[in-house]
C-alpha cells in the first residue's frame, strides 16, 4: 500500500506554514494591513506574477481583500503607509534587499521573511 503523502491540512499547526502565513496575512488585513508588498529575489522576481494574481483572485470578494503588490522597487520606510505589510521571501545567502528590509523593519513595518 502506498504511503500517503503530507499536505498542508493534516500538519500540525505549529508546522503548516501556508495556514500560519493565512492566519497572519488575515489578522493584518482586518486591522488595515490590507497592501501586500512582495520582495523577491532578482532570480525568482517573475514568480510574484503568480502570487499577485493568486492573491487577487482568492482574496478579492465583495469588495474586501488583500491588495498584492510585486514588482515595485523597494522605497525608503517613509514612502510607505501604514497599510502595507511586507513579505520578503530570501534565497540561500542573496543580500540583495537586506539592508533596505531592516530598515523598513526598524521603522516599524511589518515584515514577514
Amino acid at each position: 500500500m502506498a504511503k500517503k503523502a503530507k499536505t498542508s491540512s493534516n500538519l500540525p499547526e505549529d508546522k503548516n506554514n501556508p495556514a500560519w502565513l493565512g492566519s497572519v496575512l488575515g489578522m493584518l488585513g482586518k486591522s488595515g494591513h490590507d497592501k501586500i508588498t512582495f520582495i523577491f529575489p532578482p532570480s525568482i522576481e517573475s514568480y510574484g506574477a503568480w502570487v499577485e494574481q493568486l492573491i487577487a483572485e482568492s482574496t478579492g470578494k465583495r469588495g474586501t481583500g488583500l491588495l498584492p503588490v510585486t514588482g515595485e522597487p523597494l522605497l525608503h520606510p517613509e514612502n510607505y503607509s501604514d497599510d502595507r505589510v511586507f513579505i520578503f521571501y530570501q534565497i540561500n545567502e542573496d543580500k540583495t534587499y537586506e539592508e533596505k528590509v531592516n530598515k523598513l523593519i526598524e521603522a516599524g513595518h511589518p515584515l514577514i521573511r
